[in-house]
């Protein structure tokens, strides 16, 4: 019988092989390939029960981390839920529940993006108390738990933990903002009216998802379109922030977003602030251009700078942009 060497073995037999891992017939180490374990979600988030049996079960000790506090219902009322929100929008993929003795019978697992429309993503009418493992392939930003049937005729519903696992769900790379939809009218408190117009002179809520391969930092530049005037600009915004709250405090070196910078093309104390729309009655449409730089301290830039000089060294280190319009036909 020839002999045969370990290498030419290893090279007859290592298509096979391979091509039987990606077919998922033999693994090729699961911990080499497996997607890292998704994390509990839920623990100290905002958590609301439609009752409570008394301020020792209020609704936060079903998601403190800690087995020896429950939430619990008021007793003899059916149904009762509990819902927690997650503060974003999740990938779910598992929900735990650690029943105390007052535990459903009949129960759902619902789930929602938006608190006004949900879908079920269990249900049961056999609980039994204990823990419940539940596998749920869900997006969600709000979990709830509603029971129907105590497994007790006396008592209500309650649990020790009410865990959720999963990952942040990818958002994509849009800027939107909460106070007005794209192409829609731009709330007055947010223009440069005067007194008794409503005119505050605020910045807006904007968010966004994360920018393409590449982005280092973020940067905004507000238009009028009507006339070309660059308004306002920040820049180097961390990758990490993916928000403004509104009305941004004033100061070239904002205030509470490091190491984030503005300017406007107003005067004083108006140039290092937000400054909003002033078509003088005539309806002008304005941008919010999100610009994600691929550097983290925009080059050239200073406290001299205006917004029409900042852009096009945003322009020349983009990555990539996107635009939210709004419409204004605010006076002074």
């Amino acid at each position: 019988m020839p002999r045969v060497g370990v290498r030419a073995v290893l090279r007859a037999i290592a298509p096979a092989a391979i091509f039987a891992a990606v077919a998922g017939i033999v693994p090729l180490g699961s911990a080499g390939i497996a997607a890292a374990a998704d994390g509990l979600v839920s623990q100290g988030k905002a958590v609301t029960a439609s009752s409570a049996g008394g301020s020792a079960y209020a609704a936060k000790y079903a998601v403190d981390g800690n087995t020896s506090t429950r939430w619990a219902s008021a007793a003899k009322v059916d149904p009762q839920w509990i819902q927690v929100d997650l503060g974003t929008k999740y990938t779910v993929s598992k929900v735990v529940l650690q029943w105390a003795a007052s535990c459903a019978k009949t129960y759902k697992v619902q789930v929602s993006t938006d608190a006004k429309t949900y879908s079920t993503a269990y249900s049961t009418t056999s609980g039994n108390g204990g823990t419940d493992t539940l596998t749920v392939t869900k997006s969600a930003r709000y979990v709830r738990v509603t029971g129907s049937v105590r497994c007790r005729s006396t008592g209500g519903y309650s649990l020790y933990e009410f865990q959720v696992f999963g990952h942040k769900s990818a958002q994509p790379f849009v800027l939107s903002s909460s106070a007005f939809a794209n192409n829609g009218h731009i709330p007055d408190k947010y223009t440069c009216q005067g007194q008794g117009h409503g005119g505050l002179n605020i910045s807006p809520p904007l968010s966004w998802g994360s920018g393409p391969s590449g982005t280092k930092s973020y940067a905004i530049v507000f238009t009028d379109t009507g006339n070309g005037i660059k308004h306002w600009a920040i820049w180097d915004i961390p990758t990490s922030v993916h928000s403004l709250a509104e009305g941004l405090p004033n100061g070239y070196d904002v205030p509470g977003l490091t190491p984030a910078k503005q300017k406007s093309w107003g005067k004083g104390t108006a140039a290092t602030q937000f400054f909003g729309p002033c078509p003088g009655g005539v309806d002008h449409a304005y941008t919010f251009t999100l610009y994600a730089v691929n550097t983290t301290t925009l080059p050239g830039a200073s406290s001299a700078s205006l917004p029409a000089d900042v852009e096009p060294i945003m322009q020349s280190h983009n990555v990539g942009s996107v635009v939210l319009t709004g419409h204004s036909t605010a006076t002074r």
